[in-house]
């Protein structure tokens, strides 16, 4: 999967116009051209917004630098692109104004990142908006930023988002199936190879159709959407478990909780996959406080009240089933 938007067209279209203020007063005819182009989309006048303060802010660019928690592998870079539209008008402007706008327009332009989390452990990031990321262990998150868009792919694993909400840059995040578009909130987006989900913690998401664009469904805090199908053709059921609560310090308490319920909350804060091999284990009745970052140490303490026994099936896979009676 990758990045399928194009970088907007009215920027190189802006950055020209700016360019063209630069070199003196348009004459009438340039004045109502720009007239014209502004008045052909309300796109236009914030994109010459956008060039304008990116051109006065040429003496105060300050280095790009990396994510202020950056994960176990990462790499940025600034999406390449050409300039037609304002070539021309660059070079009559001279060399000054070339060297100028380029620089602008590179404050601009779109930055892509690549997350790659290994197996068995977990990163978290921060972007410049304020936006956090956590990423669970075998992860790979694709995020682009840009003026316009805030937009994520994730190629496999499992993120939680903590959106800071712009209505002029809306946060997107892609899979193979499903478009989530932030309406402002903290939600959780995961691949587990045979089926996709999303549980929604706080505010509102809508859960998209990539072909087609159609909205499949608008979640609510507390809800669960498991996606199926392919991009054409979605198919999202929704749920709304009653999960354990999770305290600020890790922490899950647990009070006659059912074990489903339990397995839930480790899944979701951790990223792994517990599987119940015997459906009557479900309704095991479970108490106490655990770390929800470590399930092995939930499950051996599970163990030696409870007639279960767990095995690892593989990085951050596991299997619960019940214990074997002894032969006497």
């Amino acid at each position: 999967m990758s990045f399928t938007e194009q970088y907007p067209p009215s920027l190189d279209e802006a950055a020209a116009w700016v360019v063209r203020l630069q070199t003196g007063p348009l004459a009438k005819r340039d004045q109502a051209a720009l007239k014209a182009w502004l008045d052909q989309s309300p796109e236009h006048a914030a994109a010459l917004d956008l060039a304008k303060r990116a051109w006065g802010g040429l003496g105060q660019v300050a280095a790009v630098t990396a994510p202020a928690q950056p994960p176990r592998a990462v790499r940025t870079a600034r999406t390449a692109r050409r300039h037609n539209a304002w070539a021309g008008w660059l070079w009559a402007g001279g060399a000054a104004a070339c060297a100028a706008c380029a620089a602008a327009l590179w404050l601009i332009m779109p930055v892509d990142a690549v997350y790659l989390i290994a197996p068995g452990h977990r990163g978290a990031v921060e972007l410049a908006d304020g936006t956090r990321i956590r990423l669970a262990g075998d992860t790979e998150l694709h995020v682009r930023t840009s003026p316009f868009v805030r937009s994520a792919v994730l190629a496999r694993g499992q993120a939680e988002f903590d959106v800071v909400h712009d209505a002029r840059r809306p946060f997107s995040v892609r899979t193979r199936t499903i478009e989530v578009r932030d309406v402002g909130t903290r939600f959780i987006v995961r691949d587990r190879g045979d089926a996709e989900y999303v549980r929604l913690i706080a505010g509102r998401v809508v859960l998209v159709a990539p072909a087609s664009g159609h909205v499949l469904r608008e979640l609510l805090p507390g809800q669960e959407a498991q996606v199926g199908g392919s991009p054409a053709g979605p198919a999202v059921t929704v749920e709304t478990p009653v999960l354990p609560a999770e305290g600020g310090d890790g922490q899950v308490r647990l009070r006659d909780t059912p074990l489903k319920m339990a397995l839930k909350a480790f899944e979701w804060r951790e990223g792994v996959d517990i599987v119940l091999r015997d459906p009557a284990l479900a309704g095991i009745r479970v108490s106490g406080v655990y770390q929800t970052d470590n399930a092995p140490s939930f499950l051996n303490a599970l163990a030696r009240i409870e007639p279960i026994s767990w095995r690892a099936t593989g990085s951050g896979k596991f299997e619960v089933s019940p214990r074997p009676i002894p032969n006497n």
